[in-house]
């Protein structure tokens, strides 16, 4: 993943020259969709600004996750000026929502989705953003802090901005450094993925099944066309409140 100096850097380089602290017009934390999305907004408006982005990870990195992708994605993605990155995966049309061995409805919906996983997805997103101007760096952000010597946000002691965005996720350090409501520890989700064989005749379906066996748990698939084969998405997550008295 390169960058307007062309590449990505270690958090480790992060720091300018005898340890000053590298300067941005505006910090993204969180190279997902959402932070992407952040930062290919900003230098649309503004293309000349310093963005970077800031994430724990190397891309292209898998996250587990049902890989769906709904149709009002496309539309956020055409008013940042971005093309869909993700047209050769064929569209989901229909739905099929019940619970397992019991009723379901199932209907066509008004605008098909897509399936494409997240380590093909976040990495193209996040690679728009870079051929806007972007930079990105590996770091995990773990304090954020307002300055002390001026207006603007310090990233631990590492980076400075004007801006910081927070993209981070659901146990969120901007979040928590802003004073929002925090993830609460008592509610747990539990998500597991994996691929399977479509079963005939649920191409092209989106299927969530709920059961009463586990309260809050919620199975679905997403059929996907990927060479070379053909295959579904699966996740079963499960809401649960572990700690909860």
């Amino acid at each position: 993943m390169s960058g307007r100096d062309g590449g990505a850097r270690d958090g480790a380089a992060g720091r300018g020259r005898r340890g000053i602290p590298r300067d941005a017009d505006v910090i993204v934390v969180g190279g997902g969709p959402a932070g992407s999305a952040a930062a290919v907004g900003v230098l649309r408006a503004w293309p000349r600004a310093r963005v970077l982005v800031l994430d724990r990870a190397d891309f292209p990195r898998d996250k587990t996750c049902g890989d769906g992708v709904a149709p009002h994605v496309d539309d956020v993605l055409r008013r940042l000026g971005v093309e869909v990155p993700y047209g050769e995966y064929a569209p989901v049309h229909t739905l099929r929502l019940g619970f397992v061995g019991g009723r379901e409805a199932v209907g066509r919906m008004r605008r098909p989705a897509r399936v494409v996983p997240r380590e093909v997805l976040d990495a193209r997103l996040l690679e728009e953003a870079v051929k806007r101007g972007a930079e990105v760096v590996r770091h995990r952000v773990r304090r954020v802090a307002d300055r002390r010597d001026g207006p603007g946000v310090d990233v631990d002691g590492t980076f400075r901005a004007h801006v910081l965005v927070g993209a981070d996720g659901a146990h969120s350090v901007v979040r928590t450094a802003a004073g929002l409501a925090a993830h609460r520890r008592d509610r747990t989700a539990i998500a597991l993925r994996g691929y399977a064989p479509v079963s005939a005749g649920r191409e092209h379906e989106q299927v969530i099944a709920f059961t009463d066996d586990a309260p809050g748990a919620s199975p679905w698939s997403r059929w996907r066309k990927w060479p070379p084969m053909e295959s579904s998405s699966v996740l079963t997550s499960i809401l649960t409140p572990l700690f909860a008295k």
